[in-house]
């Protein structure tokens, strides 16, 4: 059965309400890469994979994204000043720009799907199941590495070298 975009405007909705997000305009488009979602100007869009769609599973891990998403508005633990601290704490430390706003993204990922999510829904977050079906690479290796770590069995078994796999 193929899922439609109506269908998944109401899984955006429902994750909405599930975080306390207040409503806002959205528009979902069909694509043939990952999952992305952005809010921009007060408008919500998801980017999101055909192969989702035609998934039996697709509905549950689209709802996942959206919660993953949307946590990030609701309960990170800190406003924009504290992201903006953050970033020139770990700039001091990098002395590179773009490092620093990587390990701020880092940070914020694992709060969401380690420890918020997992506590609301008293399960592991599915969408990190389907996020590292592909091998990662780069920043997406370190992230994965420590999520193998906490979920094992759920995420496929990657062959990461000795040294990420060690500091996830």
């Amino acid at each position: 059965m193929l899922l439609r975009l109506e269908e998944v405007r109401e899984l955006f909705d429902r994750a909405r309400a599930e975080m306390y997000v207040e409503p806002t305009a959205f528009s979902a488009e069909v694509w043939n890469g990952p999952f992305q979602f952005e809010i921009k100007e007060g408008r919500a869009l998801a980017r999101v994979p055909a192969r989702l769609l035609r998934d039996p599973e697709g509905g549950p891990l689209i709802l996942w994204y959206f919660r993953h998403n949307l946590a990030h508005l609701h309960y990170c633990p800190y406003n924009l000043k504290t992201v903006q601290t953050l970033a020139r704490a770990a700039y001091e430390e990098a002395r590179s720009w773009a490092h620093a706003h990587n390990a701020v993204r880092l940070f914020a990922d694992l709060q969401v799907d380690l420890f918020y999510l997992p506590l609301k829904y008293k399960r592991a977050p599915l969408h990190i199941a389907d996020e590292f079906a592909s091998k990662p690479s780069g920043l997406e290796a370190l992230r994965y590495a420590a999520y193998k770590h906490i979920y094992g069995e759920l995420l496929h078994n990657h062959k990461l070298d000795s040294d990420t796999a060690f500091y996830g």
